[in-house]
């Protein structure tokens, strides 16, 4: 049992350090907003792919649009994302999401 827990301890640690590079000097409070373009763009999108979705959007209390999430892992995960929350088909304020995963 110890041998295990000093063996994922270790893959761990090589693990953290081989995505470094990948993370240095990412800061996600200097990533820019999520244009509103960008939003039309990706619901346009969605439209495209099924035009049944107009009737959620039309009848939707609340929503959320992320135009992109950025993500990666190897043993050790995450997940970044921008974008904007409408509530009755308007424009109420910006989002984020973030995710950390560890496991296979």
């Amino acid at each position: 049992m110890k041998k295990a827990s000093v063996l994922m301890a270790g893959a761990i640690l090589m693990l953290s350090q081989a995505l470094m590079p990948a993370t240095a000097g990412w800061n996600p409070d200097k990533k820019k907003p999520t244009t509103t373009e960008e939003v039309q763009e990706t619901i346009a999108n969605f439209l495209d792919q099924d035009s049944g979705l107009q009737k959620f959007f039309d009848n939707a209390y609340g929503y959320a649009v992320f135009p992109k999430i950025y993500k990666g892992a190897i043993g050790i995960g995450g997940a970044y994302g921008s974008g904007q929350v409408y509530e009755k088909g308007k424009f109420v304020g910006d989002s984020t999401l973030n995710q950390l995963t560890v496991g296979l």
